[in-house]
């Protein structure tokens, strides 16, 4: 929103059927950077410490979360380089995974239930 705000505009690309990702170099010419999210949701899966939180990931799982990065990644480097010369992309900024951290310098003890930022 604040991309917006700064008088940008944003063009969402999503994934389609089956949750691939479908771009072509039409979405992307002339655009001056694409930041790509992307990959199966790391925090599912079964276990015994389910009920914690703590997942494990079968081998299936491990695969999907590697295959859905690679297969993305490279559909959105695919769409970038098939742009003509010139209309390309400048940046790519790609994240896998985003994680939310506080800081405090107290002995606090925090854990999920924990307001954001402690």
């Amino acid at each position: 929103r604040s991309l917006e705000a700064d008088g940008l505009e944003i063009v969402p690309i999503r994934r389609g059927e089956g949750g691939k990702l479908q771009i072509t170099s039409e979405d992307l010419a002339n655009v001056d950077a694409v930041v790509h999210l992307a990959g199966e949701n790391v925090a599912t899966g079964t276990g015994p410490l389910g009920w914690l939180g703590i997942q494990a990931w079968s081998e299936a799982k491990k695969a999907e979360i590697i295959r859905s990065r690679q297969e993305g990644t490279e559909s959105v480097v695919q769409a970038i380089n098939g742009c003509p010369a010139g209309q390309r992309p400048k940046t790519l900024v790609c994240a896998s995974g985003v994680g939310f951290y506080g800081y405090t310098t107290e002995d606090a003890v925090v854990d999920e239930s924990s307001p954001m930022g402690t």
